[in-house]
């Protein structure tokens, strides 16, 4: 399973480091992320007694969502570099919004963009009333997926009605 990283969203990579024989004092710890058509992202961390963070901060604009590759940690201690973890990644938005409007929502938004085409507005909706019952008529005929739902839309039309 790749690892997430995201475009909207400061986390921070977390790990245990053990360092034997060696002191601590120097060590370097940095995240490498590597993608085929992106330059590779260095990030650095800091090390406090066995923990290692390494903060992430948001790629929007840097990585594209979807974007994937390689990861590795890169620990540096004493002069001798290590490779003590990799993994694949991809690049995912944390937060998002999906609408799902209802069919009569859309209908609703038509039928005003048909009347304003026509020159039907709410101020002249009542003297344009043929104009307006053959309009709805031709629309639920040609429209037929939208028959369900003709009560709501007729009730709300006049507030889409420029």
């Amino acid at each position: 399973m790749p690892y997430k990283i995201y475009t909207d969203k400061n986390e921070s990579f977390e790990c245990e480091l053990s360092v034997k024989n060696a002191s601590l004092k120097g060590l370097v710890a940095r995240l490498i992320i590597e993608s085929e058509n992106h330059p590779a992202l260095i990030f650095n961390g800091t090390v406090s007694g066995n923990k290692c963070s390494i903060p992430i901060r948001r790629l929007k604009g840097i990585l594209d969502e979807n974007t994937q590759g390689k990861m590795h940690l890169e620990v540096i201690v004493e002069d001798t570099y290590f490779k003590p973890w990799k993994s694949d990644f991809i690049v995912e938005q944390h937060t998002s919004v999906k609408t799902n409007l209802p069919d009569c929502y859309t209908a609703r938004k038509e039928i005003a963009y048909i009347c304003e085409k026509m020159g039907i507005r709410k101020d002249n909706s009542k003297t344009k009333r043929k104009e307006m019952v053959q309009l709805l008529k031709e629309y639920f005929k040609t429209n037929s997926k939208h028959n369900k739902s003709i009560r709501p839309i007729l009730t709300d039309i006049q507030n889409f009605l420029k």
